[in-house]
């Protein structure tokens, strides 16, 4: 049983816990949402700046390598340099001599730390002499070269006496006659780019980087970081341009705002991310700040919540206590005086005028109640007076037979007997079911009292298993199916005809067999045959009782066929008490 564990407690009480329940969880939260208040002005005051920044830092950076483009448009378009590689007669050195006295006089930027051309024949130029190319210049770089074509492809980062360069590589051909001569590669100095995120930098709070797509630091406020990877993959997940979210790196926390490389910077297949890192110690103590202050007014709050709550479920209880007062002295005086507030309209002033309503309700429903009982009283002695009593039906049958027995008419007598007998059977038991034999002598009768109606016009032969007889089944079963064998298919019958009756033990149902040579019918003509047009016991009726009371997989199972006769099989379960 159920038990509804708040009901053990007054309403007032309920009330207030409630109230209380709805209180602490507007408390709690309000406290775990204090940190994602604190995260939305934070995001409030630094998202714009910092997505600002970002662009501020793409566009310098774009700015850059558009210069460095042009500064190798300048070298591809130069015919000096053609007739200087092509010219055999002069040697490797002559030639490197005379290509950097020459780039000298081209004012190459200063943030392009060297310039280094590789032809097909495998010499290497370079204009800085301090750096030795074959570190950072290899054979998966050159065939990466090979494979974008006019494109820029990035290299490795070559460190030189704490200077950093970014190896930026593409192919060396004739500007005007598109003939491949070899690899143009050019370093860039990472303090140019450096200088662009330092010009952008709000404040020393903020640490903005460069990484590219391989996770590796481009530009870092700390040179020693730069080539290195410090960073997971968390930082590329987002799919925005512009993202921001709280991190915890080398176990500080930090709001980390990343940018993904702008379409200008993709068209020239530069893939790197803008990462800002804003440490959260110091708003800290700000922050800490606001959630004591917050945990005091949800302190204060509460108190007064459940000041408010007790107030407020004393003003519900009151009249509901004062309402089951007057409920309870119905039963203890006959007449109570009603008394409602007046002027008021709310719930509890609906329900007191409910209540009076059905106070007088009750009182005309007892007087009407009363007053039918008395009727009804009078009713039942009638009814028992006029009761008739089944012996006194059963003992003028008997002096009826006995007055034909006299006046010696057989025929009335043993129609007179045979009556009694029937109703003798079917009427002085009560019970729902009798015995199979008894069920037998009740079919009997009925057809004894048939024979004298229609003379010679059939017989019967019972064929019943001796293992039966004692077996329990609904009273009426066998009767109405032989009425039904006699009216419609032998009377129908010229010829005399023949209805046999069997009963047998099949596993643990009992099979009752009434069979007849009569008409027949279709079986598409069973509902209109199964009813019995008197008001009697119908076949459909009969299926319908056995199935409701043994189950569906038992009841009749009909079987005619035209001129030749019908067979109709009872199955019920086997029952002996």
């Amino acid at each position: 049983m159920k038990i509804n564990f708040l009901r053990k407690f007054r309403l007032k009480s309920r009330i207030t816990f409630f109230l209380v329940l709805g209180i602490v969880i507007f408390t709690f939260i309000i406290i775990s949402f204090s940190r994602m208040f604190s995260e939305f002005i934070i995001q409030k005051y630094y998202y714009k700046h910092l997505k600002d920044i970002h662009s501020d830092i793409q566009e310098g950076i774009y700015l850059l390598l558009t210069n460095i483009n042009l500064t190798s448009v300048r070298l591809l378009q130069n015919q000096d340099i053609y007739d200087l590689l092509s010219n055999e007669k002069l040697s490797y050195n002559e030639k490197k001599k005379k290509l950097i006295a020459y780039l000298n006089t081209l004012r190459i930027n200063d943030f392009i730390g060297d310039i280094i051309i590789v032809t097909k024949k495998g010499e290497v130029f370079n204009f800085n002499t301090k750096l030795n190319p074959s570190v950072f210049i290899t054979k998966d770089l050159l065939l990466q070269i090979e494979d974008r074509r006019n494109l820029f492809v990035w290299g490795p980062i070559v460190k030189d006496n704490g200077n950093n360069y970014i190896v930026l590589g593409k192919r060396y051909y004739n500007f005007y006659t598109g003939q491949y001569l070899g690899y143009l590669l050019m370093l860039i100095d990472e303090n140019s780019i450096a200088k662009i995120c330092n010009k952008s930098k709000s404040s020393d709070m903020v640490s903005t980087l460069v990484i590219d797509q391989q996770n590796k630091i481009i530009s870092h406020p700390e040179s020693k970081y730069v080539g290195s990877i410090i960073f997971e993959n968390w930082l590329y997940d987002s799919k925005k341009e512009f993202s921001y979210s709280l991190r915890t790196i080398n176990e500080g926390q930090f709001l980390v705002a990343i940018s993904r490389p702008s379409e200008n910077l993709e068209r020239l297949n530069c893939r790197w991310f803008i990462v800002s890192l804003l440490p959260l110690s110091n708003l800290k103590e700000q922050l800490t700040k606001i959630n004591v202050v917050i945990i005091w007014l949800v302190i204060i709050t509460l108190i007064l919540c459940v000041i408010i709550a007790i107030k407020a479920a004393s003003s519900l209880t009151n009249p509901i206590r004062f309402l089951l007062n007057r409920i309870n002295s119905i039963g203890q005086t006959k007449n109570v005086k009603p008394y409602i507030y007046k002027n008021l309209h709310d719930e509890i002033w609906e329900l007191e005028l409910a209540f009076e309503e059905m106070t007088k309700r009750i009182s005309n429903l007892v007087e009407t109640i009363n007053h039918d009982m008395e009727k009804q009283r009078e009713l039942e002695l009638t009814a028992l007076q006029s009761q008739i009593n089944p012996h006194f039906l059963y003992n003028t049958l008997d002096a009826i037979a006995w007055i034909a027995k006299i006046k010696k008419q057989p025929e009335i007598e043993n129609i007179v007997m045979a009556l009694a007998k029937f109703y003798r059977i079917s009427l002085h038991r009560g019970e729902k079911y009798i015995r199979l034999s008894d069920e037998i002598e009740l079919v009997k009768n009925f057809v004894a009292i048939e024979k004298i109606r229609f003379p010679n016009k059939f017989d019967i032969e019972f064929e019943i298993a001796p293992e039966t007889k004692d077996l329990k089944i609904l009273k009426f079963t066998v009767q109405p199916l032989v009425e039904n064998s006699i009216k419609h298919g032998i009377l129908p019958k010229k010829e005399k005809g023949l209805i046999i009756i069997k009963s047998m033990l099949v596993n643990e149902n009992l099979h009752i067999e009434v069979s007849d040579n009569g008409v027949g019918f279709d079986l598409s003509e069973l509902d209109n045959l199964s009813k019995n047009s008197r008001g009697g016991y119908g076949l459909k009726n009969v299926d319908e009782r056995l199935k409701i009371e043994y189950g569906k997989e038992y009841g009749l199972f009909i079987s005619s066929e035209k001129n030749k006769g019908t067979t109709i099989l009872i199955k019920i379960k086997a029952k002996s008490e």
